[in-house]
């Protein structure tokens, strides 16, 4: 009987450590967003809305530049998938493109584009950061604000 006991405790043991590992390798879920970022750029079904206006210094009161902003969603459901913002800045010439990735109502990437040498990255899942380049975590975090921000204006309208 005392055998009997042990082997179950064995077998519920191997059982219990042996059970599904919901681990997701980084390079696979970014090898993956990367994939959804070309069928989200290359889809001609989804829809395209644009804003325009003036882009003002922290404070608010003065005109800085202009922004334009280029929404992708599905005409039927409204589901948003894209969000390009781009900024120019007048006394400094410098234009700034950004474009945030939605999935399941989630941003999943975002890519700046400030010079042909300088395009930063971000990767998400589940809201966390798993990959970035060319950026630091402060800017990151600011740009995935930002991306949400975005994404709740959308909703919003």
């Amino acid at each position: 009987m005392k055998v009997k006991g042990i082997l179950i405790i064995v077998i519920c043991a191997t059982v219990w450590s042996c059970g599904v590992n919901k681990h997701l390798d980084s390079s696979n879920l970014i090898s993956d967003i990367e994939a959804y970022i070309s069928k989200v750029d290359s889809d001609n079904s989804l829809e395209e809305s644009t804003v325009e206006g003036a882009l003002t210094d922290t404070e608010g009161f003065e005109d800085i530049g202009t922004f334009k902003s280029h929404r992708r969603f599905n005409p039927t459901t409204k589901t948003l998938y894209r969000i390009e913002n781009i900024e120019n800045i007048e006394n400094t010439g410098d234009t700034r493109a950004e474009r945030y990735y939605f999935r399941d109502n989630s941003l999943v990437a975002v890519r700046v584009n400030s010079s042909p040498t300088n395009n930063k990255n971000i990767y998400l899942n589940e809201g966390k950061i798993i990959s970035s380049s060319n950026i630091d975590l402060e800017e990151a975090e600011l740009l995935i604000v930002k991306g949400e921000r975005f994404k709740n204006e959308y909703k919003s309208k």
